[in-house]
């Protein structure tokens, strides 16, 4: 099961792998250019001598960060 949400700062991606069978709830945090604040931008464009123009920075983010929140347990099935 995946899920997203998204907001004008941040988009979190939850991905579980396999629930039934157990496996690792990861979340993703995408980090976009207009999250950065103008000094940043600033200093992001410098460095790479680079406009903001000749990226495209507006659809795809810069950079991610992933992490493991948790391992879920496999589900227990009662018998009778």
């Amino acid at each position: 099961m995946q899920t997203t949400i998204e907001n004008p700062i941040m988009t979190i991606e939850s991905k579980e792998e396999n629930p039934l069978k157990g496996g690792i709830m990861s979340k993703k945090v995408e980090i976009y250019f207009r999250d950065l604040t103008p000094k940043a931008q600033s200093h992001l464009l410098k460095e790479f001598e680079i406009t903001a123009e000749e990226e495209n920075w507006d659809v795809f983010p810069i950079g991610q960060v992933d992490r493991s929140t948790k391992t879920l347990p496999r589900p227990t099935v009662a018998r009778r």
